[in-house]
């Protein structure tokens, strides 16, 4: 059997190291430099995949930031330069 003390101290451990993971992840929240937007187009009908469908990312001022034609799963991976709001 493990001793209750032995017990205590690792879960302070673990929790210190969660507590320090979470505060580097807050600090650096505004410093990451882009988002990113993933998913699949699906006909609406059928819900087959839709192949050579274009997906694109636009900004608040509906200027285009990135376009991608869709293979044949559908699925898209836009990256947005800077991060949104």
């Amino acid at each position: 059997m493990i001793p209750t003390r032995t017990l205590a101290r690792g879960a302070v451990r673990q929790g210190r190291g969660f507590a320090w993971a979470v505060a580097c992840l807050l600090l650096l929240a505004d410093r990451i430099p882009a988002q990113s937007v993933r998913g699949r187009l699906l006909d609406s009908k059928t819900h087959l995949a839709l192949a050579g469908a274009l997906a694109e990312l636009r900004d608040s001022a509906g200027r285009s930031l990135q376009v991608q034609i869709t293979p044949s799963s559908g699925a898209f991976l836009l990256m947005a330069p800077a991060a949104g709001r």
